[in-house]
């Protein structure tokens, strides 16, 4: 099996949120400075607010809408929004064996990134 398979089959889209959230948090070069801080959050409210991916959509329904919000969420210029290369884990550490391990890894990911993540200003 494979990580996209995986992804898209568990936990109604939790994991898929966190892969998604944490791959951008750790690419900070591909997101705007509101996009990155917006993805710092969204992690946030997943694993310390316990929220769930249907409560968060609702949550943040306008705020997402392209034709409603106020910010672009991809880098127009490339330069990382965070100074930051080594990370503790990244998507490399996880392993894809079965879907209980292949969600224990990219939950420990993302709790990972979020803590490395937290304290930096912007």
């Amino acid at each position: 099996m494979n990580f996209w398979f995986w992804n898209s089959q568990i936990q109604d889209g939790a994991v898929h949120n966190l892969t998604v959230a944490t791959y951008m948090v750790q690419h900070s070069s591909k997101m705007s400075r509101e996009g990155w801080t917006y993805e710092r959050e969204l992690l946030r409210e997943f694993l310390v607010e316990n929220k769930s991916p249907e409560l968060i959509r609702k949550q943040n329904k306008d705020l997402v809408d392209s034709g409603k919000r106020t910010f672009k969420f991809k880098s127009k210029d490339g330069v990382p929004v965070i100074h930051k290369s080594t990370w503790m884990k990244t998507i490399l550490d996880v392993r894809a064996e079965n879907a209980e391990v292949y969600c224990e890894d990219v939950t420990a990911w993302a709790r990972s990134a979020l803590e490395e993540v937290e304290g930096i200003k912007i």
